[in-house]
């Protein structure tokens, strides 16, 4: 049964992740700001894509219905924030909403013990990355909300893909990490 559970939430964040990139606007009419928000738009895609079939693979995903509902509402939003990617504003708010989302969500997981595994220094890892991630995506929701309203139009997909490339490389670095530790487990 747990696969099955593992395997259902996994279907959520596939049909989130292709559903996503369909509503892109991927004609961008050779447009610098219309390309920027394509490409940190997909690379947001792809490290949520990431992160969570990493982590879904990595644990135990019992089914909880709160839990579930976070997964919808994240990938609800990334669909969101896909279909708003012409428009400067709309797209990086709604991209704050799916951070701030996925802080509910780690936090959720963190009170809820996702982190535990048989092998501890795995767990301690994860105890961390939990409390980091609460932290990056509350702290990713306020930059994204400070460019929405602070910076200029122009600015804003430089910022956000500036944003966007420092998770990917939190999130490199989080499975390299777990990788270490589940070779040393062994």
């Amino acid at each position: 049964m747990e696969s099955l559970h593992k395997l259902a939430q996994l279907m959520v964040v596939v049909g989130g992740f292709y559903t996503g990139l369909a509503v892109l606007p991927w004609d961008v009419g050779g447009d610098l700001e219309g390309c920027l928000r394509l490409i940190g738009t997909v690379l947001f895609i792809l490290g949520l894509a990431v992160r969570y079939w990493w982590v879904i693979l990595l644990l135990d995903w019992p089914f909880r219905v709160p839990r579930v509902t976070l997964l919808l509402v994240v990938w609800g939003g990334v669909v969101f924030a896909a279909s708003r990617a012409r428009e400067d504003r709309d797209w990086v708010l709604a991209l704050a909403a799916v951070a701030w989302a996925g802080a509910l969500t780690e936090a959720y997981n963190l009170a809820t013990g996702q982190w535990r595994h048989g092998n501890t220094a795995l767990a301690a890892s994860l105890y961390r990355d939990h409390i980091i991630g609460v932290v990056a995506a509350v702290a990713g929701g306020a930059g994204l909300l400070g460019i929405a309203i602070l910076a200029e139009p122009w600015l804003q997909p430089s910022l956000v893909l500036i944003l966007v490339l420092f998770d990917e490389a939190r999130l490199v670095e989080m499975i390299r990490r777990h990788q270490r530790l589940l070779n040393d487990g062994e």
